[in-house]
This record gives structure tokens, C-alpha cells and sequence, in this order.
């Protein structure tokens, strides 16, 4: 009889680590499942935990979480505003040069 794999186990915040590293753009699911050694089907499911709210992937630290939300909202909300003032001077000095 062969030898009983035995389980690893993850803190909760490398999993949140994991599926934050797998959503940057120009990385995939699969690359980054390979270089934390760990399953890609593994990684998809502490995605979907995460999305459905699931305890066990998402940090005990709650708080933390909804700052870092409210922190990138706030974020967004500031990018959205300097693009829409970059289109205004686009449309301004396109205008300009006829």
C-alpha cells in the first residue's frame, strides 16, 4: 500500500492573496496556481468562495476587507474623473490645431 498523502492546509489570507494575484490583468488563473504550487481547480474554488462570501476563503478581518473596498472605490471614482478630464483636453486641442 502507497503512502497517505497528507493535506496541506492554507491561512486564509494566502487564499486571498492567491484569487487577488490570479484577477491582475495579464496573469492567468493557471500561471499563478503554478508558481504558488497548488492546484488550478483549488485556486478556482477559493474564487468562488470568495465571491460567494464563503468563510473559508475570505479573512477573518473583515473590516480590513470592506476599507481596502471603500478604498478602491474611492479610487475608481478618482480615475473615472481624470479620464473624463483627459477626453475633455483631447477634445480640446484636437479642436484647437483646424
Amino acid at each position: 500500500m502507497g503512502k497517505k498523502k497528507e493535506r496541506r492546509r492554507f491561512p486564509k489570507e494566502f487564499k486571498v492573496e492567491a484569487v487577488r494575484q490570479s484577477e491582475r490583468k495579464g496573469v492567468t488563473a493557471r500561471q499563478v496556481a503554478h508558481e504558488l504550487d497548488i492546484s488550478e481547480k483549488l485556486l478556482y474554488r477559493w474564487r468562488q468562495d470568495l465571491l460567494k462570501g464563503k468563510e473559508s476563503a475570505v479573512s477573518g478581518d473583515q473590516e480590513t476587507l470592506k476599507k481596502e473596498v471603500q478604498r478602491l472605490r474611492r479610487e475608481n471614482e478618482r480615475l473615472l474623473e481624470e479620464r473624463s478630464i483627459l477626453k475633455k483636453a483631447i477634445r480640446y486641442f484636437a479642436t484647437e490645431e483646424e
